[in-house]
């Protein structure tokens, strides 16, 4: 009799250390599926929010509504002027951008604007400019039209821009802003210098030349 109880207690703290080890198990197993939530949730932390100006570091990434996401590759802001007279134009920015996680859709319209075939990783630069009309009349400007990397590509920005270019309209006494988005097909980490050529300045009504084209060099970091 005294054997048998004796067993029945061994029996009944073998099944309580059992029941102990799977709580533990338990415990252990959610505690890790917390951590890699957690995890999970600081990997989308690390998007910033507004839009790709809001990118200022290189390694930032911006996470459009479409799921498309843009990094910045490299930047700088030279705050350089340039006359080209009646304009005052200012380099705002230069930024270095690359977008992966393309709709199709979006990919697509991408390839209308600049007429040919794009892929992931689609690199391009961002160049943000200011011009003012120091004068009186309206003027014409034919904005960037060559974006030259130290690479030595000749990137025609007309042939290659996701984004706004000249000419442009600039009413006397006032100051616009326009960006460039020009496609780079090379490695964007080999882009340590930009040459950008500013065209010409010309009357709105006789068409006629105020001022040439200008030519500026620019570091990128």
């Amino acid at each position: 009799m005294q054997l048998y109880k004796k067993r029945i207690l061994l029996l009944l703290l073998f099944m309580m250390s059992l029941y102990l080890t799977a709580c533990s198990s338990s415990d252990s197993s959610n505690e890790a599926n917390n951590k890699e939530d957690t995890a999970s949730e600081n990997q989308e932390d690390t998007y910033q929010t507004g839009n790709n100006r809001s990118l200022t570091e290189p390694g930032q990434k911006y996470k459009e509504d479409t799921g498309e996401i843009v990094e910045l590759n490299k930047i700088t802001n030279p705050d350089k002027h340039i006359d080209i007279s009646p304009l005052k134009v200012t380099i705002d920015d230069i930024k270095v951008l690359t977008r992966t996680n393309i709709p199709s859709d979006t990919l697509q319209m991408y390839e209308l604007k600049v007429a040919k075939q794009l892929d992931e990783p689609l690199s391009y630069i961002q160049i943000t400019v200011t011009a003012e009309n120091t004068g009186d009349a309206l003027v014409k400007w034919k904005g960037i039209s060559m974006v030259i990397p130290n690479t030595k590509e000749q990137i025609e920005v007309d042939k290659n821009n996701l984004m706004e270019n000249g000419p442009h309209d600039i009413y006397g006494n006032a100051k616009d802003e326009y960006t460039i988005g020009v496609i780079y097909d090379g490695d964007p980490e080999e882009i340590n210098s930009l040459t950008l050529v500013l065209g010409d300045t010309y009357d709105s009504e006789s068409y006629k030349t105020i001022t040439n084209e200008k030519t500026i060099k620019l570091d990128i970091n």
